[in-house]
């Protein structure tokens, strides 16, 4: 990727946090960025392709992240706590205390529904794989009444009206942790 779009997402991020998203235009990210808007519209097309790309671009950093960090993991609740980590709760922590931070949490799928629409489904398919693991490495007679995938699909869900009504960070992780409980009870049923 080149340089000049990697300065523009941070740059238009930044502002998304300190105006709100509905506030800033492109010729805001333009002025800031200390270019013309023609040179800007050579890079993005709107300020919802730039809001895309940062939102893609979390895509690939929770993906590197969850490879480097879930290798150590040896038991599925550190594994799926890891996951939630990478995925829901560091991703909230970064955004929910700048001033117009709950906005992009609360709207960031009216700005670009298809890349959070990619970041709630990739997550879904790393926990899948977690799941689907642990089933297959317990030795037990009976497996869980939820196949793992559809188990995956509730806590993705879950975790989506979760993030839409806690105001803090620590309501969250606290939820976010009752999510894991349940996850693993019913694994273990």
């Amino acid at each position: 990727m080149d340089d000049k779009k990697i300065e523009i997402k941070k740059v238009a991020h930044q502002l998304f946090l300190r105006h709100g998203y509905s506030k800033v235009s492109m010729s805001d990210i333009a002025d800031d960025l200390s270019i013309s808007r023609p040179t800007l519209y050579k890079s993005f097309s709107s300020k919802e392709s730039i809001f895309n790309g940062i939102a893609l671009d979390h895509i690939q950093m929770n993906k590197e992240a969850t490879v480097v960090r879930l290798i150590n993991k040896k038991e599925v609740k550190d594994k799926i706590q890891c996951l939630f980590d990478i995925w829901i709760i560091e991703p909230f922590a970064s955004v929910v205390d700048s001033e117009n931070g709950k906005d992009l949490l609360e709207n960031g799928a009216t700005y670009a529904p298809e890349a959070i629409g990619q970041i709630y489904s990739e997550f879904e398919h790393q926990l899948n794989l977690v799941l689907k693991e642990y089933v297959k490495s317990t030795h037990s007679n009976h497996l869980p009444k939820l196949k793992p995938k559809d188990l995956a699909h509730i806590l993705v869900l879950a975790v989506k009206g979760l993030k839409a009504s806690t105001e803090t960070l620590q309501e969250l992780k606290r939820m976010t942790d009752g999510l894991i409980l349940m996850a693993i009870s019913t694994l273990q049923a």
